[in-house]
């Protein structure tokens, strides 16, 4: 039974830092943007793109954001408009005193920071949707699929590889379950592409 080791930080996301990369910064953890996605979801839509550490979040309109790759993810959620709550995974990172102390004065509140080694579980959903490329409309990414889900449309990059054909973008992600197989969390962790079956 494998375990990984992930240090977790959380608290209450400071309504001023209205990009992803102050709090980086505040962490300490400045590389981690290579190779990742992240997924903004509003009342209206939801887009799975490539990370970017400047995106404006809109707080106003957000109901959640979950940055990631395979080894870290932020995940911020809307409460009540008014309150987010914010959750950091990260492998080989060891929270110290300095950095919480900095993500305070940058705004962030009840911060803790805890250790989790547990059972994990790799899932893969495929996402399921229509490339955009072949759509004519102006305001629709054409660099990405979607999926209309009353009341939102979900897109999500087609960029690797270039072609698509007989090919699925799955979502992997990671459960950890305690000793008795509950499950505590789920952690995003990465794109992938597979080849489809051809029934012949």
């Amino acid at each position: 039974m494998a375990h990984d080791t992930f240090y977790i930080i959380s608290g209450l996301w400071s309504i001023d830092a209205d990009t992803p990369k102050r709090f980086l910064e505040a962490t300490g953890c400045g590389k981690v943007s290579e190779d990742a996605f992240h997924l903004r979801q509003t009342f209206s839509e939801c887009r799975l793109e490539k990370f970017d550490r400047d995106v404006d979040l809109h707080l106003g309109f957000l109901e959640q954001y979950r940055a990631f790759s395979q080894g870290w993810e932020l995940w911020i959620r809307n409460v009540n408009s008014r309150k987010f709550v914010f959750r950091f995974m990260c492998k080989d990172y060891s929270w110290t005193p300095l950095a919480i102390d900095m993500l305070k004065k940058k705004g962030f509140s009840s911060v803790s920071a805890s250790e989790l080694q547990e059972k994990k579980i790799l899932r893969k959903y495929p996402l399921w949707g229509k490339s955009l490329a072949a759509k004519t409309r102006q305001d629709l990414n054409k660099d990405g699929w979607y999926t209309k889900r009353i009341p939102q449309i979900i897109m999500y990059p087609t960029d690797f590889p270039d072609d698509l054909k007989e090919k699925r973008v799955f979502l992997e992600v990671e459960e950890f379950t305690g000793p008795d197989g509950t499950v505590d969390l789920v952690r995003y962790s990465r794109l992938a592409v597979r080849a489809l079956e051809v029934k012949k």
